[in-house]
């Protein structure tokens, strides 16, 4: 459905972007303003939403079952994620549970384990692997949340294709049995484990069960960095006060963890935070200048639920993705199929369908621009800029023309410390839009030349614009 698509300007874009900041709290990056381009024309195609007004106005007041406040959440997600990611951390995290809080353990409740951000939820399961009789005889209760109902989906079903065991075999995993091509979690797993839709910024924080002081581990991998920058100091306060005396937070390298240690946290190495009960009470000591209400006051809760039982076979692991050029040669019929296909797969955060057809398509025509720029498109989706890099270099290789390639490498080469090459492939990116008028739509982008033309310059402009 992308022939008839309504062209959004950079104004509305611009519009989205903010509505989507303020409802959300997320910050959206050049990626994700592609992927809200795509998903507000694709509702106006579906006849969802009159038009770029109305999806604003939505996304600003409507109830979280709205398909478009939905759909604009699912676009502004980052769901990438497989089993045992980040092995080391992992492997300190456990070492830490073992050596700091099992020998103050109060052996009468669970350990409270929260995967804030789990997106489809390999990393809640993967805790409650990872925990398994860390303290003998003590059940594991994880609770993973996540601002996307889809991704949740697929959590609470917990069947998994092989890109989610990037790290592992999945037969040397334990916890999980053969369902076709696929594996299921096993009950004996799940159970421990229930998932919540909640948004870190704008929802409460998780209810605690009564008489659990706190979680005792919170992991918060790649999550703040994707936040609004003003907001994330609220976020890591809030997070930090369902954690119990004893605790640990565990982040991304990457992210800014602002505050923990105004909250008792000590910093450990592997990006991993501990508090211990002596260092509240020395905390709690030292204030006692009066606070004003809005930062005394403690956050609501809202309770979570137990898991559900499964439903049929989910959809592959949800992620946020890029899009293409408007340069790129038209190819044959077939092709053409299976390119619309890939895209809208890609748009769904199908990336596993994404990638599957768009190597069908190179199989077939191995020089396509265009396929190659798809293995982009995915591979950035899945937080792996260097991969993402080659493909882009290879498309634009094949299609010297194809702005959304530039656009692309230009993003990979940002994310891996390439300033420079990522100025001058901004800058390309302008030199080829020059020679098209402003409303004219990058396709597959599906954004009027003036918006990507904006997207460009506001990345120089935060980058500067070097030599």
């Amino acid at each position: 459905m992308t022939a008839s698509r309504t062209p959004l300007s950079a104004e509305g874009l611009d519009s989205l972007a903010r509505a989507v900041q303020q409802r959300l709290g997320a910050r959206v990056h050049p990626p994700q303003r592609a992927a809200l381009a795509r998903s507000a024309q694709s509702l106006i195609v579906e006849d969802a939403a009159r038009d770029v007004a109305e999806i604003v106005s939505r996304t600003l007041e409507g109830s979280l079952r709205d398909p478009v406040v939905r759909r604009m959440t699912e676009a502004a997600s980052i769901g990438e994620t497989y089993f045992f990611r980040a092995p080391e951390q992992l492997k300190a995290l456990r070492a830490l549970v073992e050596s700091r809080l099992v020998s103050r353990w109060r052996r009468a409740r669970p350990l409270r384990v929260w995967s804030a951000g789990c997106a489809t939820g390999e990393e809640a399961y993967t805790l409650a692997v990872l925990f398994e009789n860390v303290v003998a005889g003590t059940e594991v209760r994880v609770v993973g949340t996540d601002m996307n109902e889809a991704a949740l989906e697929v959590a609470r079903a917990g069947v998994y294709g092989a890109r989610s065991f990037r790290r592992l075999a999945p037969d040397s995993m334990g916890g999980l049995r053969r369902r076709g091509e696929a594996w299921e979690v096993a009950p004996e797993i799940r159970r421990r484990v229930s998932f919540a839709a909640l948004n870190l910024v704008t929802d409460r924080v998780p209810d605690l069960e009564a008489g659990i002081t706190g979680f005792d581990v919170v992991v918060c991998r790649n999550v703040l960095m994707y936040i609004d920058r003003s907001r994330v100091s609220d976020v890591v306060r809030r997070v930090s006060q369902t954690c119990a005396p004893n605790a640990i937070i565990a982040v991304s390298p990457s992210d800014a963890a602002v505050g923990l240690r105004s909250s008792g946290f000590s910093k450990q190495p592997h990006a991993l935070y501990l508090r211990e009960a002596a260092q509240l009470r020395d905390l709690s000591a030292r204030e006692r200048a009066p606070r004003r209400d809005d930062e005394a006051r403690v956050p609501r809760t809202t309770s979570i639920p137990q898991p559900s039982s499964p439903p049929p076979s989910p959809s592959p692991v949800p992620a946020t993705a890029p899009s293409a050029s408007p340069s790129a040669p038209p190819a044959p019929d077939d092709s053409a199929t299976t390119l619309a296909k890939a895209f809208e797969a890609a748009d769904r955060g199908r990336l596993d369908v994404a990638r599957r057809l768009a190597e069908e398509l190179l199989a077939g025509a191995p020089d396509s621009s265009q396929g190659h720029y798809l293995l982009g498109v995915v591979a950035a989706a899945e937080k792996d800029p260097s991969a993402a890099e080659a493909m882009f270099r290879r498309s634009i290789f094949l299609d010297r023309g194809f702005v959304a390639a530039e656009l692309g490498l230009a993003d990979a080469l940002s994310q891996t410390g390439q300033d420079d090459d990522a100025r001058r492939h901004y800058r390309r990116v302008l030199r080829l839009l020059g020679t098209l008028a402003d409303d004219q739509i990058v396709e597959p982008l599906g954004m009027t030349v003036r918006a990507v033309r904006r997207l460009a310059e506001q990345a120089l402009d935060h980058g500067g614009e070097g030599t």
